[in-house]
């Protein structure tokens, strides 16, 4: 792609999900982001499609036709245009089983839109591999991204990892199978790690356009449907969750942590509602673990195989109050496990060093919280 842009210019239940998502199957011919040109890739080979980039203008659409198309390099490219394959089952991306880095990496610091959609990525997919291989990793504050119809399946760290102070929304896509047991960590379906420091020293506000959005995505199989950290802001909302890979604790379906795990601050804010997490054919320890930030969580339906309780708080950050990115101002309410209602457990509740019920979260509705729209307004563009 042309450099230095301006900014100016599966299962049945999965199937049925799919289709309650959309009117019509795949609708690829209708999922143009922009007014840009259309431009067909040879292949989905990474030769055909940098080849195609290095055509591309800010704000044009590659269309990758249908195939099975193996990766053996990543591919590295500007925002500004928009991935499109033929239909999730009709173009297919997979590893050779060799590569470890992402099969895109998008720089977004020249602040334009990027978009993906209609295609399936695959890792590695051998039972003993310990591959740590992701599929999209947007680096650099990605503006306004959409990743749409996408379908991921078989990544051993990750299938999306978004970094730095980015903004935008992935929606109607399918998470399969994101965890490795030879790796026995990992396996995000989505990792947020937002930009340190800076994402602590801007304001903390709740229902902007601000952070990464997960709407009516599908999630099967993996260790965390969504994990966060470093100053990340992200909302989680109406998606289906089932069967949470891995055994023992730390799996667990939404996750936010604190500081460390190499990273110096921890989560900023997260909005997680709407969402049904279903464990009918495994046990997870908790369905949220929330260890670090400040948001909302409400309107979440739970059920199936929990092993010690439905959302468990905890202090992640040190010995003294308030540790470091420790919660201070988060609000739950109306979460239901098995149809009956259940709030937060605090991981040690007598030690005053960690959160606790009235001082750092609250059971009840944030009395001036208005989520944003819904479905989010770059699905329209």
């Amino acid at each position: 792609m042309k450099k230095n842009f301006s900014p100016i210019i599966g299962s049945i239940i999965l199937i049925l999900f799919s289709c309650s998502l959309t009117d019509e199957e795949d609708p690829v011919t209708e999922t143009y982001w922009s007014d840009g040109a259309i431009i067909d890739a040879a292949s989905g080979s990474p030769s055909d499609i940098l080849e195609t980039l290095e055509q591309a203008n800010p704000g044009d659409n590659i269309q990758i036709p249908a195939g099975t198309f193996d990766f053996d390099e990543s591919i590295y490219m500007d925002a500004g245009v928009n991935i499109i394959g033929a239909g999730r089952d009709e173009t297919i991306l997979q590893t050779n089983g060799d590569m470890v880095n992402p099969l895109f990496i998008v720089d977004g610091s020249n602040g334009l839109p990027v978009g993906f959609g209609h295609m399936k990525l695959i890792g590695d997919q051998a039972a003993d591999s310990d591959i740590m291989d992701d599929g999209i990793a947007l680096r650099n504050g990605c503006q306004d991204f959409r990743i749409t119809e996408v379908e991921f399946e078989s990544f051993g760290q990750q299938a999306i990892g978004v970094y730095g102070n980015a903004r935008g929304v992935i929606d109607n896509c399918s998470f399969i199978n994101i965890y490795r047991p030879a790796i026995g960590n990992f396996g995000y379906g989505v990792c947020v790690m937002g930009d340190g420091e800076a994402g602590w020293d801007r304001p903390f506000i709740l229902g902007d356009q601000n952070a990464v959005f997960v709407e009516d995505c599908y999630f099967i199989g993996n260790r965390h449907a969504i994990a966060s950290n470093n100053g990340s802001r992200y909302v989680f909302r109406h998606n289906l969750v089932e069967d949470n890979g891995g055994e023992g604790a730390w799996v667990q379906a939404i996750d936010a942590h604190g500081p460390g795990y190499g990273s110096s601050r921890g989560s900023r804010s997260y909005e997680i509602y709407n969402n049904t997490i279903d464990n009918a054919n495994t046990t997870c320890w908790v369905a949220m673990y929330i260890r670090g930030g400040d948001g909302v969580i409400f309107d979440n339906t739970i059920s199936g195989g929990i092993s010690t309780a439905p959302i468990m708080l905890t202090n992640e950050s040190g010995s003294e109050y308030p540790a470091l990115d420790q919660i201070r101002e988060l609000y739950v309410w109306e979460n239901y496990y098995e149809d009956s209602l259940t709030v937060p457990t605090n991981w040690s509740p007598g030690d005053p060093r960690v959160v606790q019920e009235g001082r750092d979260y609250f059971n009840y509705v944030q009395p001036d919280y208005t989520p944003y729209p819904y479905p989010h307004p770059l699905r329209d563009r």
